[in-house]
């Protein structure tokens, strides 16, 4: 009877060792990549937008596809007091510009999300609802601190990634994530951080959300993990561990008061960014020293190929790639029209050498969509 416990009880050790093993990724930043860009993606849609005064913008913060219409916020953190309106073929609709403090008004636009029918904008300590043809429809309060993003709930609940920016406490302790009701009451919190760290915010861009059928994925600036969040039972989980070799691992509550002073301690870890994930493949931005790199990830067994951010590009259609925020669900790319006329073209018949054609260095941004290609 004892040897038989005895062999339970190490078997099942054995299962945990090697569960917890699989989530860790551990990346070397000397590997070299054997795939390209376009081994792991391919194109689904270009969509140049169109070129007339009221529709030319500056710098993307944010991509929001709603039912057939695209919504672009640009502008600098605290400058931005609009967003634009495209069809999905590029065909300018309206500009939004509803500066001001009344009823339906906001002033600067610190970050915009969709709930599936209609677009919310974030300003000061509001939420300002509109539907995809700019009517107002109403407003609610919101959360009162900055945020690098938020993202509705299939139940309406909304999940928000402070990081480090301005975050706040309604329970004694400070989150990297907070879940909030449909009318904005606080449930709870995800990844508590030290207090210290707080009252120095450090304003970065950092990555969203990404979600899929019911589940949000999300790498905090904070933290070392990817984690994935299940709107059905409001669970939490940390899929991944990232470890970069030969650079220490690093921890929020181990930051010195050397460097909590300038926000130093941000320079002491690895900058990651989720940008794209499925059922097979993860890719990540990843910063450590002097390094850019693009990694991507086979999530049956955990092994990495890097490619060098210089050479994450569409090689195959002659565009260049370059990420920005969406809630599509996919990689998906804006481009200056400028950007686009830089490219090395060699193929006529490639999709960057037709844009070329087309596009002015005045020319409204492109955007590109990728989808993820299947494991073969």
């Amino acid at each position: 009877m004892k040897k038989c416990l005895l062999f339970i009880l190490v078997l099942l050790s054995s299962c945990r060792q090697n569960e917890q093993d699989l989530n860790v990724i551990s990346i070397n930043p000397d590997s070299q990549g054997e795939f390209t860009f376009n081994d792991v993606y391919e194109l689904q849609s270009v969509i140049p937008l169109e070129t007339i005064d009221s529709s030319l913008f500056g710098e993307v913060a944010n991509i929001i596809f709603i039912k057939e219409n695209l919504f672009i916020l640009s502008g600098r953190k605290f400058s931005r007091y609009y967003y634009t309106v495209f069809d999905t073929t590029g065909n300018f609709l309206y500009r939004q510009n509803k500066t001001g403090r009344g009823p339906g008004e906001y002033t600067r636009i610190s970050n915009f999300m969709s709930n599936g029918d209609s677009l919310i904008v974030k300003s000061d300590n509001k939420l300002t609802y509109y539907d995809i043809e700019g009517k107002y429809i109403t407003e609610k309060s919101g959360p009162s601190t900055v945020f690098l993003a938020m993202e509705y709930m299939p139940d309406g609940c909304y999940l928000i990634n402070y990081s480090i920016t301005s975050a706040d406490t309604v329970d004694g302790k400070y989150y990297s994530l907070k879940l909030y009701s449909p009318t904005g009451e606080y449930i709870k919190g995800f990844l508590p951080i030290p207090k210290a760290v707080t009252e120095r915010p450090f304003f970065s861009e950092g990555t969203t959300f990404i979600s899929k059928n019911s589940r949000t994925y999300f790498f905090p600036l904070t933290h070392n993990s990817i984690f994935e969040f299940r709107s059905e039972d409001k669970s939490f989980n940390e899929l991944y561990k990232i470890k970069i070799e030969g650079i220490p691992e690093f921890d929020i509550f181990n930051v010195t008061p050397a460097q909590l002073e300038g926000s130093n301690w941000i320079r002491s870890k690895s900058m990651i960014w989720l940008l794209d994930i499925n059922d097979k493949f993860l890719t990540l931005r990843i910063n450590y020293g002097t390094k850019r790199n693009i990694a991507i990830v086979n999530r049956e067994d955990n092994k990495t190929i890097l490619i060098p951010n210089e050479k994450f590009n569409d090689e195959l259609n002659e565009l260049p790639v370059i990420p920005i925020n969406n809630n599509k669900g996919t990689l998906v790319s804006i481009v200056n029209s400028l950007s686009i006329i830089e490219t090395q073209t060699k193929n006529p018949n490639s999709i960057g050498s037709k844009l070329k054609a087309t596009l002015t260095d005045n020319s409204n941004s492109v955007i590109i969509v990728y989808k993820m290609k299947q494991k073969r």
